[in-house]
């Protein structure tokens, strides 16, 4: 009974964030795939990078769950990191396309940008230039 009861909560936590990785990938036109499989992977390969972490206690269930809890702020943070890169990879695809398609979907991008500048209050759209010439270097 405690080994079913420690497997579900492994499993239930370990699928919220192999949902969460999945939906990264759902920006735009959603070309970048991942598979569950593939978030899954994701999910061992981070928990192997820890210090002390082996394919064995991969295996135990409470070990797994311990470091999920000890280690939500680094998954929440892989995560957003995933998000942005797949955020990134869209814009960049699409600005690069050639031809109409670029012209079109740069034109797109910077009125949306325009759009939600226009919502931001003043600071926010001070800090939104300062990062914007920041990052283009402008």
């Amino acid at each position: 009974r405690s080994y079913f009861y420690w497997r579900l909560r492994r499993k239930l936590a370990e699928f919220d964030v192999r949902k969460q990785i999945i939906e990264t990938a759902q920006v735009g036109r959603g070309h970048a795939v991942i598979t569950p499989v593939a978030a899954s992977k994701m999910i061992k390969s981070w928990f192997l990078e820890t210090n002390g972490a082996t394919e064995a206690l991969w295996g135990d269930d409470k070990a797994v769950l311990s470091w999920m809890a000890q280690k939500q702020e680094d998954l929440e943070s892989k995560i957003v990191q995933l998000t942005k890169a797949n955020v990134t990879q869209e814009v960049f695809e699409v600005m690069t396309a050639g031809g109409n398609t670029a012209k079109i979907g740069t034109a797109g991008i910077v009125e949306g940008i325009s759009q939600a500048v226009s919502t931001m209050s003043a600071e926010e759209q001070a800090n939104f230039k300062e990062f914007l010439k920041a990052t283009l270097q402008l």
